[in-house]
């Protein structure tokens, strides 16, 4: 029976779909959909996420995101007969595999199921998992012995599988960047994925077709078509045609045939069709644009299906409507009416909470509570136990987040959400991974922290005087080589510096440490200003803010949003660093639109209630106006009185502010660098916030903090240029992170591709058919007009707008104006607009030659999209004829690698490697840092902060340690050299008993057992470690007598002689001075041991 449902609101009718049994819902479009998963997944945690492909036909882009992955899970998932589905019309109208094709391939794991090595691999193989002697991503295995590593497309970590004879095990969950595990885990669930579903046969096939089709193509078209085709046959006859684009010829079924046995269930009757319509429509004019370019073939049209045959549910169904709406999806055989009641809010009276759950309780209802967090779950349930109900069948309490509140009368059913519970609720955080800085490899450029610039030529075995050791082989200038023992791998790093080839240093002479004491002999020249400004800050004594926890508790609540637990942090940071009195100069790096402005906003206001004035500083008068707009609209109804000061203000505005500025009549200023003119003077400035701070040279900011050196001072940015970055955390400044996307928050998917006009075409009527605008960057002045000539040909019925850094400031403004009345539907920019522009109608970008610009800028202009609960697509072009260099290709791996939001950290952090923070401490610096690349440079740095406040940093010796012990990590226990390097690398590190018993432990849990040789390694890198604690410089490590050697006297520690002696050993003197041992295994003891004594 097809059943119409009147009169309830979205929460409910997420609520009563949770009581069917096996369901589909269908949602009007992605956002929607999210959110409805969100909630059902709170009531029923195997519910699925079933979303569209990110393009059905462009198969020529690279696509970024996990969306493949968690598509192909949901896929099994449902193949295997999950319960609840939440899709979106776009995902329902798309072509699937067939049913039976993917539950045949999907399989899950437990310990105990019977299993051998060669199996499992088989299986993963046959499920689309691609082997590798490393995990680095997902849907891949690697096979160590009786271990098998996997990595599930639709986990976050890890999977460990240990067989034991002819049978798992156990099963544990893996750190991805360390390979660590991290715990135990019951199951685990393989999902196919890619093109296992389809045959090498059923593949050819479809080119035959797509062969047939392209005959008829005009003939520039089949020109274009012809490199197309050309990887299309090359991934067929590589057994992978898992492209969208070849779905039509596959043989796949639509979203009905695959769901069947499901009710579907459409979520809102009118916007739910209306969107089937648009899809159906934007597809047919995209493929007119791709037909015609050579970009796509007559057969695509049936990569969507139509409506009815994408709905053709064999069963019953249910469909609920807003108003008087037809149900254009299903004939309806009834319609019913039905209501949802109001629940009241209990946040301030839980003693009328428990009072109402007695009286539903007693009508025979059941009760959720969605209490939004761990303890104020715990404190509702011993609330409701000591009141004498018990929490168990018909009462729950969940720690996760429901805005609304409702009840179902006709179902029995109260649900009572997180804001009807606690006054303000914050989103829990997302988890994170970190990035992980490669390790010097064979070809890189290495410094030395002795030798200096040299490069990394081999990493060899060698065998001296009878022990088999590897060593890694440096190049240095005149053909002199350096062969480094792996222990000693902590004393070389990466070269960092975007430019030229370095130029390599000799090979003994000094010549390297000389150019170190003149790099920073000039740090110290040029620094010490700066220095002594950050020292004075963090010594001196600011104004003590008493804590106002009424008055920032009402400001914080009328915050529309929900908080995010970064945010809730990130305020209490700031209003401590303003409570104990001190002079804030902190950093908030957080993702574009991640709440930076809201929690300066809160800081702004905590100082003005204690009568002081505050200065926003913008790089632009758009983000000055911009961020005045969001001041007068939070803070006007708080008696806050807001000003601006900027080419907008005009003179006599300008004139007016300045005097109410200095007679203390104006609270808050926002402004560009108008701000920092002489003219302007303050009464009594508390607080300085800086926003977008890469916009502003270093000159202009440390100008201002010299002239108000005792003012607190707040930084925003998304991506903070790295000598903020790195000065954050090198302790002279504080930092605050926001990581967590905000609810509403969606990731822009994001795609790199060749350009070609129809790719443009195609990409600019996608968004305008939805309703939307789009960005399209050209950073080249000269020829921007011309270039918008061409866009005008190709999408001639879009209205476009241009704007660059070269005409009038009125003109930009009236053109950005126009774009954000929506008067044009396409703006064509240069990086004028990577900062200040914020327009949530705007949700497609594509950027032209995105090889030429840095990962910053790329990060910066990808921001400017998704800023509303739309989602957004960027499109990174690139000039296929044109040779992109190493440097271009790695910027924009990097921008594909930050997927996630809040990856603009990241971002920073992998950025000092490609253009070296050249601007640690002026330009000046540039030639400096290059000589002795960015690792050592800020060593010397840390060198001198160190020095300038009377700390010191000790530079500890390399150690020379001879062994008669074979000490190497065989290839057949690591397999993968990068990873070998890596583990020399961890290995390098080892400085205590407690690191040696850790490294075992980890080595043990990735590659099994580790032999004699690796455990002898471990071991020589810790005695060396050790000596080098102690100012040694030479250790010998045998089975018998060992020693430990020091050159100079006045280089052995106070005691060390005395300790020594009382542990076995012997001081003998020559021209050095040596403590021998009986054996090495007391040598070890003695080194350990006393530093636990010394400590």
């Amino acid at each position: 029976m097809n059943v119409s449902v009147f009169g309830l609101g979205r929460a409910a009718r997420r609520a009563l779909f949770t009581l069917l049994p096996k369901a589909v819902l269908v949602e009007s479009d992605y956002v929607a959909a999210r959110e409805a998963y969100n909630f059902v997944r709170s009531l029923d945690p195997d519910a699925v996420f079933l979303p569209a492909e990110s393009d059905s036909v462009g198969f020529a882009l690279e696509r970024m995101g996990d969306g493949e992955y968690d598509r192909a899970e949901a896929i099994a998932k449902i193949a295997l007969g999950a319960p609840r589905v939440v899709t979106y019309v776009e995902a329902a109208m798309q072509l699937y595999p067939k049913r039976a094709d993917v539950a045949g391939r999907a399989f899950t794991l437990r310990a105990g199921d019977p299993c051998d090595p060669e199996t499992l691999a088989r299986d993963l193989a046959d499920a689309g998992y691609r082997r590798v002697t490393q995990l680095d991503g997902k849907a891949q295995f690697a096979v160590r012995g009786d271990i098998t590593d996997i990595s599930p497309v639709g986990a976050d970590e890890y999977i460990r599988v240990l067989i034991d004879f002819d049978e798992v095990g156990s099963l544990r969950t893996v750190d991805p960047e360390e390979q660590v595990t991290t715990g135990k885990a019951d199951e685990v669930f393989i999902a196919p994925f890619g093109s296992c579903y389809y045959t090498k046969e059923e593949g050819e096939r479809a080119m035959s077709q797509v062969r047939r089709e392209a005959e008829e193509l005009g003939a520039d078209a089949a020109a274009h078509f012809s490199a197309l085709l050309s990887e299309l046959t090359q991934r067929v006859e590589a057994c992978r045609p898992d492209v969208p684009f070849l779905k039509p010829y596959l043989g796949c079924v639509t979203f009905a045939e695959f769901m069947d046995g499901y009710v579907p269930v459409i979520s809102d009757a009118r916007s739910c069709a209306d969107n089937a319509d648009m899809i159906v429509k934007e597809h047919s004019g995209r493929l007119d644009v791709l037909i015609r370019s050579g970009d796509a073939l007559p057969g695509s049209a049936r990569q969507i299906a139509a409506a009815d045959s994408a709905f053709a549910f064999g069963g019953g169904s249910l469909t609920f409507h807003t108003g008087l709406s037809a149900n254009r999806f299903f004939k309806a055989d009834a319609a019913v009416e039905l209501e949802d009641s109001v629940v009241p809010n209990y946040s301030r009276d839980y003693d009328l909470l428990a009072g109402d759950i007695k009286n539903w309780l007693s009508r025979g209802y059941e009760i959720k509570l969605f209490a939004g967090n761990a303890d104020t779950s715990a404190k509702l349930r011993e609330y409701l136990s000591a009141k004498g109900i018990r929490v168990g069948d018909r009462v729950t309490v969940t720690e996760d987040v429901l805005a609304d509140s409702f009840m179902l009368a006709e179902c029995a059913q109260v649900f009572v959400g997180t804001g009807s519970l606690v006054p303000k609720y914050s989103a829990r955080p997302t988890k994170r991974r970190r990035d992980v800085m490669p390790l010097p490899g064979v070809g890189d450029y290495v410094v030395h922290s002795t030798h200096g610039v040299g490069k990394c030529l081999a990493i060899e075995r060698l065998d001296f005087s009878g022990a088999t050791h590897d060593y890694v082989i440096i190049g240095y200038a005149e053909g002199d080589k350096l062969y480094l023992p792996v222990e000693n791998l902590d004393s070389l790093s990466r070269y960092s510096y975007a430019g030229a080839e370095p130029r390599l240093n000799r090979l003994g002479g000094g010549q390297f440490a000389r150019l170190k004491e003149k790099v920073k002999k000039s740090i110290k020249e040029m620094s010490m200003d700066l220095v002594r400004l950050y020292g004075r800050r963090a010594a001196g004594k600011g104004h003590v803010y008493a804590p106002e926890p009424a008055l920032m508790d009402d400001f914080i609540d009328a915050f529309p949003h929900v908080d995010t637990e970064d945010q809730v942090a990130a305020t209490e940071d700031i209003l401590g660093d303003l409570e104990k009195g001190r002079i804030m100069d902190r950093l908030l790096c957080g993702d574009v639109g991640f709440g930076k402005t809201e929690v300066a906003l809160r800081a702004a206001y905590r100082v003005i209630a204690e009568g002081k004035q505050v200065a926003f500083l913008c790089p632009t008068t758009l983000l000055a106006l911009q961020h005045f707009k969001t001041a007068v609209r939070r803070m006007e109804s708080f008696g806050v009185r807001i000003a601006m000061l900027s080419r907008l203000s005009g003179d006599a505005g300008a004139k007016q502010t300045l005097e109410k500025l200095e007679r203390g009549e104006v609270d808050l200023v926002c402004g560009t660098h108008k701000l920092l003119g002489k003219e302007v003077r303050f009464k009594d400035l508390g607080l300085l916030i800086l926003d977008e701070e890469q916009r502003f040279g270093v000159a202009q900011k440390e100008h201002l903090k010299q002239m108000r050196a005792s003012v607190n001072v707040l930084t925003l940015s998304a991506t903070p240029i790295p000598r903020t970055l790195h000065m954050s955390l090198s302790g002279i400044r504080d930092i605050s992170m926001l990581n967590t996307p905000p609810f509403e928050r969606l990731p822009v998917q994001t795609f790199v591709a060749e350009y070609s006009d129809g790719l443009l075409a195609d990409a600019l009527m996608r968004e305008y058919s939805r309703g939307g605008q789009s960005f399209v960057v050209f950073n080249r002045v000269g020829g921007i007009d011309a270039f918008a000539e061409r866009v005008g040909r190709v999408v001639s019925d879009l209205k476009i707008g241009v704007v660059h850094g070269q005409m009038s400031a009125e003109n930009a403004e009236r053109v950005i104006s126009d774009f954000a009345d929506g008067k044009t539907d396409v703006l064509i920019a240069t990086t004028i607009i990577e900062n200040g522009i914020d327009i949530p109608r705007a949700n497609t970008m594509v950027v032209i030659n995105s090889d030429t610009f840095g990962r910053s800028q790329m990060y910066q202009l990808r921001g400017r999209i998704g800023r509303s609960n739309r989602l957004a697509s960027a499109y990174f072009t690139y000039d296929s004829d044109k040779q992109m260099t190493d440097v271009a290709m790695q910027r924009l791996d990097a921008i594909m690698q930050c997927k996630e939001l809040g990856s603009g950290f990241m971002l920073a952090m992998r950025d000092l490697e490609l253009r070296g923070a050249g601007n640690v401490l002026g330009r000046e610096q540039h030639g400096h840092m290059e000589a002795v690349g960015y690792d050592t440079y800020m060593k010397l740095l840390r060198e001198v902060i160190a020095e300038s406040s009377g700390g010191e940093i000790k530079e500890r010796k390399e150690v020379n340690v001879r062994t008669e012990y074979n000490a190497f990590i065989p290839e057949n226990y690591v397999t993968d050299e990068e990873w070998r390097v890596r583990q020399y690398g961890n290995i390098s590190r080892i400085d205590s008993m407690r690191d040696l018993r850790r490294m075992v432990n980890t080595m043990r849990d990735i590659y099994g057992a580790p032999p004699d040789e690796v455990v002898n390694l471990l071991t020589v890198a810790l005695v060396k470690n050790r000596a080098a604690d102690y100012g040694a410089d030479e250790v010998t490590l045998m089975r018998g007598k060992s020693t430990v050697v020091f050159k100079l006297a006045k280089d052995v520690p106070d005691g060390f002689a005395e300790r020594a002696e009382s542990m076995g050993g012997v001081l003998k003197m020559t021209d050095k001075l040596s403590f021998e041992f009986p054996t090495g295994n007391m040598l070890v003891k003695f080194l350990c041991d006393s530093s636990a004594r010394a400590a």
